[in-house]
């Protein structure tokens, strides 16, 4: 029967982690390479479905859902183990290497500034739309929420405070969304290098002509220790249409750490989203997710937010 070690006790004897980015070919990363050869590698197993604890086991190994560890010295004494109690406030996240990102893009017109402000921890309620004129409200649906859904009671529930603002948080965002954006790389099965060379200045100036041309909403969750752990970023603009123009809102983005995740926190944001939508009288409300990430679709589909459409799009060759 193979053995166990915790993770604490190999960062104990050989040092703090950091993440590798899976941004190119395995058998072609010299530094994912190097480290394998050294015996500096762990393989950390995610599991998406059921209850069973993340896990870790010592070398590199292919088409796994989770994350790629190097570590600063040799795990050649622990070869033979398998890695329980993985923490993840043990691990330093790297940026996309400098050669893959995208160039700095033109600054958008610095939207009109607004004071944060602070909401209270208590649970959003949601959304009751008040009678309004046909075709200008849309009543959002109240979640249905399945067993599957709730909070995960076995881990401690943390004690939050939400932030709210316009655009002038969305540099406080950037951690996180550089997380997110990582995460749909290493899970996009056909454009990965496009996520990769995808800088968050280039979305930043998206969102902020956003907030010039309609409504942007940026919502922190903030632990006691002042640490931002989850996020979301909604917007409301006008749609062009054979009818008319409608008001559309957009979750734009959201994330939440991982450490955090089934404790309600995803909920809440979403459920903050969709007052807000209907608050600026959005007609409809869309989310796009990429291919790779239909986990989260269950998610989405407690709020009434169901696939509409697939969109196809033509792999250019990076070569000229």
């Amino acid at each position: 029967m193979i053995g166990t070690v915790r993770f604490s006790k190999i960062v104990e004897t050989v040092g703090k982690p950091s993440v590798h980015l899976l941004w190119i070919d395995p058998e072609k990363d010299n530094i994912l390479q190097k480290a394998i050869k050294a015996n500096r590698v762990m393989t950390i197993h995610q599991l998406t479905v059921g209850t069973k604890t993340d896990y870790g086991t010592i070398g590199f190994e292919k088409n796994v859902s989770g994350q790629v560890l190097i570590f600063p010295k040799s795990l050649r004494s622990f070869a033979d183990k398998r890695v329980i109690g993985v923490k993840y406030d043990l691990l330093e996240w790297e940026s996309a290497p400098k050669s893959q990102q995208a160039p700095k893009p033109e600054p958008a017109k610095p939207p009109i500034k607004s004071e944060p402000k602070e909401i209270p921890v208590a649970t959003v309620e949601p959304p009751v739309a008040k009678e309004s004129a046909p075709g200008r409200m849309v009543k959002f649906p109240v979640p249905e929420v399945e067993a599957k859904d709730l909070p995960n009671e076995d881990v401690e529930q943390p004690e939050l405070r939400f932030i709210e603002g316009g655009a002038e948080l969305l540099d406080t965002v950037r951690p996180l969304w550089e997380k997110l954006n990582a995460l749909h790389a290493e899970k996009s099965p056909h454009f990965a290098e496009a996520f990769a060379k995808t800088s968050f200045l280039e979305r930043k100036a998206d969102l902020e002509n956003k907030a010039i041309k309609g409504a942007l909403l940026v919502i922190l969750a903030v632990t006691k220790a002042d640490e931002y752990i989850a996020y979301s970023v909604c917007s409301v603009d006008k749609e062009s249409r054979d009818s008319g123009t409608g008001k559309v809102g957009e979750i734009d983005s959201m994330f939440v750490s991982l450490p955090y995740r089934r404790q309600g926190i995803g909920q809440k944001l979403v459920k903050r989203c969709m007052e807000w939508f209907e608050k600026n009288e959005a007609e409809k409300v869309i989310v796009f997710v990429g291919v790779g990430n239909e986990e989260v679709l269950e998610f989405y589909k407690i709020f009434g937010l169901l696939p509409f459409a697939i969109r196809l799009e033509q792999k250019r060759s990076s070569k000229p």
